[in-house]
């Protein structure tokens, strides 16, 4: 995995993060706080009530004969309910493993996985965090009721090969949480000839998947929303965790090469609670558009 250096400076209520990469890597600066600079882009004031949305994760990789039935569980239950589940794939020890996949393995477990494996909200399902995707549904749907207290916004704007991401963290309830907003760069709709990008398939002879005959591995495969980089993880500051309060991070990133050349480039953001770290509420906006609150 490339190594990661983070550092922070906190003066008064201006937080600013630097997260780099190894050369070649995008680089994102972070700023929160009224007073991190000016916001253009056209949000709209904080609602006195959010959306519950839902972050589906998976660990997958080329390698792994399961991942593409897998994969195609975790596209399901996101289109089972749109605008209400997000997705990311987070890639293990291939071409498209990036900071997203070490920085959750790190973060959430010190056990190996044994791969395809997802999660839902980051919050146990029977017990475990770490689930199969054929549990994914029944996850989602006892979570989508949870009354829920925050919520997001993204404005992104493409400079050449920059792009400004604002992230806006809102709440209609005062939380006293440690709370943290993480970013991901996604690019959805990977599909490259290149060798490193076939899909180990071990469904192939399996008479009736979905799978059967596909060939192993599989050529031409579509890779749909690979996590290529975590931008930010940054701390909520505790005296905008009010209703109304307001947040705005806003990264600079330099984008790297797309892997395909009709893939989409895609801003997933989610509210972190340390202590637990369930994802509280989710957005997602196409790179160069911009998304409002719910």
């Amino acid at each position: 995995m490339k190594r990661i250096i983070l550092s922070t400076v906190i003066t008064g209520f201006l937080f600013t993060a630097c997260q780099k990469e190894d050369a070649g890597a995008p680089t994102a600066t972070n700023t929160s706080g009224k007073g991190g600079g000016p916001v253009v882009l056209a949000i709209s004031p904080v609602p006195t009530v959010f959306t519950k949305k839902i972050l589906a994760e998976q660990f997958v990789g080329t390698n792994v004969g399961a991942t593409p039935e897998a994969s195609f569980d975790l596209t399901a239950v996101a289109k089972s309910y749109p605008n209400n589940v997000y997705s990311a794939s987070l890639h293990v020890d291939d071409v498209m493993a990036s900071n997203a996949t070490s920085h959750a393995l790190k973060t959430l477990t010190t056990q190996p996985l044994s791969y395809p494996v997802g999660m839902i909200n980051r919050k146990p399902f029977n017990g475990n965090m770490f689930i199969d995707s054929k549990q994914f549904n029944n996850a989602v749907q006892m979570l989508l009721n949870k009354p829920v207290d925050c919520g997001l916004a993204i404005s992104t704007n493409i400079v050449g090969r920059s792009a400004r991401i604002d992230v806006h963290a809102g709440f209609t309830a005062t939380l006293t949480s440690s709370l943290e907003v993480h970013s991901y760069l996604i690019e959805d709709g990977i599909i490259s000839n290149n060798p490193d990008f076939e899909q180990a398939n071990s469904l192939n002879t399996t008479p009736g998947n979905m799978f059967y005959g596909a060939g192993n591995p599989i050529a031409g495969f579509e890779h749909k929303n690979v996590a290529r980089r975590l931008l930010s993880a940054n701390t909520i500051n505790g005296v905008n965790m009010v209703p109304g309060g307001e947040q705005v991070f806003t990264n600079w990133i330099d984008l790297p090469t797309m892997l395909s050349g009709n893939s989409t480039y895609k801003i997933l953001s989610f509210i972190i609670d340390t202590n637990t770290q369930e994802v509280l509420n989710v957005q997602e906006c196409v790179l160069g558009q911009e998304k409002d609150w719910n």
